[in-house]
């Protein structure tokens, strides 16, 4: 499996390909120009900037094998979802299939690690100017078929034909969630429940490919993960990782962020009856400092070496984020706090879910949500100031008191497979 080169001097490419959406007449601002050397970008101003070419040549095709090209979402949880999701259609489908990854490039360069059943992964912004594939699909709520060429599957696979018209069909009848998305997530969300679907269900809403939690396939582990625990002074099971979306700026926290002062009084009730165990802050450096913490890993973390920390911490806590996601497909198990955002919905059957007692699942109720209480409550009467630091505190000592069995032991190839939440 290889990374397009592109992928190092990429964001010029995204800033170029996104011209169109900046600018009405996106004609006059791009052309794309295809010679024998190769394929080009010119912009209005004169440059001409070089394309690797993405497209499947047609006289290497192999006739037997089906090219796809798969667009996976930009935020973390949903793209490890997505990347899931691709390994049960590999599976499945009952042919053989040459597939590219279309991703944001600090994605691409985590998935990379040690899969051999992708071919090339390229930058997301070019997916939708590349071309020569059997079959192009988006990857968000549900499968999404960007352009396929009928001819070509159906001589192949007769059964695969059948399992894209169904996914065709479902994606024109609920399309309008998705090209409406934010304003229509909670409406989505609804749809979900009454429906008996989640997060990870939806993908196979169409009825074209049955895919579960339960579907957790391989996720990359660094091989060195004994020397990446050994340089951040880390020990297997004797850490609990925690995290909160919560921003370092007052204006930019969200109505799903638990409050600051809870986390706090969380940390120091754990300290004091569990001081053997190591509080280990882990997510992006704009997150806001918890104090209390033993160590803060906030913004000092690869995609790799989070993996590894996560992997290995004795139990997860968070807010409804991506990283609960990725540990779940680590095979381990957090506590989960939801207020705005449905637990039904999102949530995990192996994780301890608390919802706010008060009032919960206003997701997409307005289209300011996540930046303000949908029934304008103050911050001292919002769903997730409900949720007691003292009740999160006995959740997880009841989680430490289940012995640590250490989750998804790296990227082998039958591993990882149809198995659930592991950690205790």
């Amino acid at each position: 499996m290889a990374i397009a080169g592109e992928l190092n001097v990429n964001k010029l490419y995204e800033i170029i390909v996104r011209l169109p959406i900046l600018f009405k007449n996106s004609k006059k601002w791009l052309a794309i120009i295809t010679r024998k050397s190769g394929r080009w970008l010119l912009t209005r101003a004169g440059f001409i900037i070089p394309l690797a070419d993405t497209r499947k040549n047609d006289a290497a095709k192999d006739k037997n094998l089906l090219y796809v090209a798969v667009l996976l979402p930009s935020g973390l949880g949903n793209a490890l979802i997505s990347f899931a999701w691709v390994q049960k259609f590999l599976r499945d489908v009952p042919t053989k299939i040459c597939i590219d990854l279309y991703a944001p490039s600090h994605l691409a360069k985590y998935l990379c690690t040690d899969i051999s059943f992708v071919d090339t992964i390229y930058n997301k912004a070019l997916f939708p100017i590349t071309t020569g594939y059997d079959l192009k699909l988006r990857l968000s709520h549900f499968v999404e078929v960007a352009s396929f060429n009928m001819a070509n599957i159906s001589f192949v696979s007769s059964q695969l034909a059948e399992t894209i018209s169904k996914w065709f069909l479902f994606s024109q009848t609920h399309g309008k969630y998705i090209k409406r998305a934010p304003q229509y997530d909670g409406a989505w969300a609804k749809l979900c429940g009454l429906m008996g679907w989640n997060r990870w269900s939806e993908l196979g809403a169409s009825g074209g490919l049955a895919f579960s939690e339960q579907d957790i396939g391989l996720l990359p582990v660094p091989k060195n993960e004994n020397e990446i625990l050994r340089h951040l002074k880390l020990a297997a099971g004797q850490y609990i990782t925690v995290h909160t979306g919560a921003s370092a700026k007052p204006s930019q926290r969200q109505t799903k962020n638990w409050p600051l002062s809870h986390w706090e009084k969380f940390c120091s009730l754990l300290k004091e009856q569990r001081p053997d165990i190591l509080l280990v802050q882990i997510g992006t450096a704009d997150n806001h400092n918890i104090r209390g913490v033993d160590l803060n890993l906030s913004g000092k973390t690869t995609l790799e070496s989070l993996a590894v920390v996560l992997k290995n911490a004795r139990l997860h806590v968070d807010e409804d984020s991506g990283l609960v996601q990725m540990r779940h497909l680590l095979h381990g198990k957090s506590v989960v706090l939801f207020g705005p955002t449905v637990a039904a919905y999102t949530g995990l059957p192996g994780n301890v879910n608390l919802v706010s007692p008060i009032c919960s699942g206003c997701l997409g109720l307005e289209n300011d949500w996540k930046d303000k209480c949908v029934l304008r409550y103050e911050t001292s009467r919002s769903c997730l100031e409900a949720l007691p630091p003292s009740l999160v505190a006995k959740e997880v000592f009841k989680c430490l008191n289940v012995g640590f069995h250490q989750g998804n032991q790296g990227i082998k190839p039958e591993a990882g497979f149809s198995q659930g939440v592991q950690n205790g």
